[in-house]
């Protein structure tokens, strides 16, 4: 007990001989502070020595007009202006001070903005799939897509939003695209774009033909403008046994008719791709240039159809290795140069229509190989020299079927025109 005594006399003397810790100094965690009317802001005082028993602080705002400060140094500016905050301690009256500076409230509403993440393309398996895009936005807006194959929703928003895209499934033979649109509701010129692609479905070995056949078909579609055709269904979107004017047989394409429907531009080398063609009928377009080589190519083709368009240019002599070849129209168009002779290869030929043209030179004495040929036209052309024996009687005795008269200006030794 004597002991305990002893201790708690010790403590008190201890306490008697100023043991008390003081402050030394005080400063802010901030110097200077930039506000906007309405804005608000923590200072902080740091009190120092962090031990000292009296750390309390007192605030002020030299002018409360321009800011206020709290208890806990929450200052809020309240008008334009500049005002000193100051800290001070309870213990030993020491200062530290904030220069403020407050600003007038900008009211002008933000500039219109819209945009979308991810920025550019959104990728797409095979699938059915359903993916989303953040809308970044301060105004009303609304999406839309450019095909049937690509849906959205919301159609319209307003701000920020997230936007769901779905895309069904790809049946078709390729890689597909479109695009979404988000506009600026009312009218108004804001507006931006995320392309859409889809890939194709895996192709087997067994399937790569038809690949290959739905690849040059929209070869061709680009090059003769496709977009502007009278008819393009299907074209580019569903199964190709879908596409207007398409014939298959054993899943690979033998037929083409797309007659009268609006073609304008050319015949693109990758027609050669379609190894099992057996019938193109492109007439009564507007298809220009020369017809391209690689047409020689397609040796299961037996009739070809391109009179009444505006190709120019040399008939190729590839043409020759179409053997299987029976019917052949080139007419009314703006071809020039001499009958090929490899066109007399064609001894399958019964119907062969050069008129209309601007060819010139002789007609090749080998058209005689032609024996099942029934019907001739060379008519309004620029031939010159004999007619060959082979058809000269023919002309003569069926001008109907065989019409052979040249352009005015022109004509043949042996042959006078009816």
């Amino acid at each position: 007990m004597a002991t305990i005594m002893v201790l708690a006399t010790m403590l008190a003397a201890c306490k008697k001989e100023g043991k008390t810790i003081h402050v030394t100094g005080v400063s802010l965690d901030k110097n200077t502070l930039i506000l906007t009317v309405g804005d608000t802001a923590i200072l902080i005082a740091i009190v120092l020595p962090e031990n000292a028993d009296n750390r309390a602080v007192a605030w002020k705002s030299n002018d409360t007009t321009v800011a206020k400060v709290n208890y806990n140094g929450l200052v809020t500016a309240v008008a334009k202006g500049t005002a000193t905050i100051t800290a001070t301690t309870e213990d030993g009256y020491k200062t530290a001070n904030c220069a403020l500076t407050v600003n007038e409230k900008n009211n002008r509403p933000d500039p219109p903005h819209l945009g979308i993440e991810p920025v550019g393309e959104l990728n797409f398996e095979y699938s059915a799939e359903t993916k989303k895009a953040a809308i970044n936005a301060n105004i009303d807006w609304t999406a839309s897509s450019t095909v049937d194959w690509i849906t959205v929703t919301p159609t319209e928003g307003s701000g920020n939003d997230t936007l769901n895209v779905n895309v069904s499934a790809n049946i078709g033979s390729g890689e597909r695209s479109a695009e979404i649109i988000i506009s600026q509701a009312g009218g108004e010129s804001l507006s931006v774009t995320l392309e859409v692609k889809q890939k194709a479905v895996p192709q087997t070995p067994e399937q790569q033909p038809r690949k290959q056949d739905s690849l040059a078909l929209v070869a061709f579609y680009n090059a003769a403008n496709g977009d502007n055709w009278t008819n393009k269904t299907g074209w580019k979107t569903a199964p190709l046994e879908q596409w207007y004017g398409i014939t298959l047989d054993n899943d690979r394409v033998i037929g083409i008719e797309l007659r009268n429907n609006r073609l304008k531009g050319s015949i693109p080398p990758e027609i050669d791709n379609l190894s099992q063609l057996q019938v193109l009928s492109l007439i009564y377009n507007q298809l220009s240039g020369e017809i391209p080589a690689q047409i020689g190519n397609l040796i299961q083709l037996k009739e070809l159809y391109l009179y009444e368009n505006q190709l120019s240019g040399a008939i190729p002599f590839q043409i020759g290795n179409l053997i299987q070849l029976k019917e052949l129209y080139l007419g009314e168009n703006q071809l020039s140069g001499a009958i090929p002779v490899e066109i007399c290869n064609l001894t399958q030929l019964y119907a062969l229509d050069l008129g209309g043209n601007q060819l010139s030179g002789a007609i090749p004495p080998q058209i005689g190989n032609l024996i099942q040929l029934q019907w001739l036209y060379l008519f309004n052309n620029q031939l010159s020299g004999e007619v060959p024996i082979a058809i000269l009687g023919k002309a003569l005795s069926n001008p109907v079927d065989f019409v052979i008269c040249p352009q005015q200006g022109a004509g043949f030794s042996n042959y006078i025109c009816p």
